[in-house]
């Protein structure tokens, strides 16, 4: 893993690949997909009190739900940046919601997912310095709307 570079102040990691509409990420991994909500999008969220997931077993789409954030405000699905088979749920983050923000790279990931339609999901993410340019822009925006 590479470090996280620093992007309008939020964490961006390098060698990932985002799903834009929910503001997700996805890492291959020995030919599974760690998956979790970027740094961005887990600022968006607020702060993250509970966390259910889909069972282990169960299968996602692109775009679907991995699982369900609730905040204080709100109550929303985590789109999944890969369709596939959810093979492990990271318990820790069940079980410590605020890992999400503090760490979202890291300790706070959400799925582990092993891929059905690799090839053709990651036609619709973006990478590298076309998904700095939207990160980039995304956290800009968010910035003035936070400045209101």
């Amino acid at each position: 893993m590479k470090m996280a570079e620093i992007v309008e102040g939020f964490q961006f990691m390098q060698d990932a690949y985002y799903w834009r509409h929910g503001h997700t990420w996805a890492r291959i991994e020995d030919g599974k997909v760690r998956v979790g909500l970027s740094s961005l999008g887990a600022e968006m969220a607020g702060d993250i009190i509970l966390l259910r997931y889909k069972p282990v077993g169960s299968s996602v789409e692109q775009g679907k739900a991995v699982c369900t954030i609730e905040t204080a405000k709100w109550v929303g699905g985590v789109e999944s940046p890969v369709s596939g088979e959810i093979v492990e749920i990271n318990d820790q983050a069940r079980r410590s919601p605020r890992t999400v923000r503090k760490d979202p790279y890291g300790q706070g990931w959400l799925a582990l997912i092993k891929p059905s339609k690799l090839e053709a999901d990651i036609e619709n993410l973006v990478s590298g310095a076309g998904a700095l340019d939207w990160f980039r822009e995304e956290a800009r925006k968010w910035i003035e709307r936070k400045k209101g």
